[in-house]
């Protein structure tokens, strides 16, 4: 059984989630605060994040930096802070995914299932010819498996999303895809990512 912590002030949002989330077959914690918060991330274990941006003693972002310099799971912003930049930084600090409010349950489902089962992924590629950092994100990971399986040749951005938008569930952003490409670059210490303006990127080991 998957378990996920749920960070959310508004106690209706956060006892309506758990609840949603329980009946879907997952075990579901509740935090209130980033204190809270802090207390179970150092004290359990959890398959993923969901995170609000604003709370009463600090901020989302904070949380999730916390969750990063010690833990991989994915991390899903859950909030109504819908600007391009806060949504630039939670990625940028390692979040996995960004949700808006009000959202689609059934939306929400499944980017849960599609970031569990990105962090399922294996950290060597089939070949066994390229490691992947211990750094990266779940859907850092998916992409790198990509990128190494056809090295050397140019992947199409619509190419990518198609392989993140698929019959698992899995969606990705092309801004997402953007910024999540541009994270990997400065990751990654065995191989280069090079844009191709206008067509899309090539790995080469």
């Amino acid at each position: 059984m998957n378990k996920i912590m749920i960070l959310e002030d508004d106690e209706n949002i956060r006892n309506n989630l758990i609840e949603l989330l329980s009946n879907k077959g997952y075990a579901v914690s509740g935090a209130k605060n980033v204190k809270e918060a802090k207390e179970q991330i150092d004290n359990a274990s959890f398959d993923l994040y969901l995170l609000d941006v604003i709370l009463p003693d600090g901020d989302g972002f904070e949380v999730c930096e916390y969750i990063r310099m010690i833990k991989t799971e994915p991390i899903i912003f859950l909030t109504s802070v819908d600007d391009e930049a806060s949504i630039e930084k939670g990625l940028n600090i390692g979040g996995d995914d960004y949700v808006v409010k009000p959202f689609r349950m059934s939306e929400l489902n499944a980017r849960i299932l599609a970031n569990l089962r990105r962090a399922q992924l294996n950290d060597k590629v089939s070949d066994d010819t390229y490691t992947f950092p211990d750094n990266l994100t779940a859907i850092e990971r998916e992409l790198m498996e990509i990128f190494v399986a056809n090295k050397g040749l140019i992947l199409k951005r619509e190419t990518l999303l198609e392989r993140l938008w698929d019959d698992k569930g899995n969606f990705v952003e092309d801004n997402t895809l953007t910024v999540v490409i541009s994270r990997m670059k400065n990751k990654i210490t065995k191989g280069k990512i090079e844009t191709i303006r206008g067509i899309g990127y090539r790995f080469e080991v």
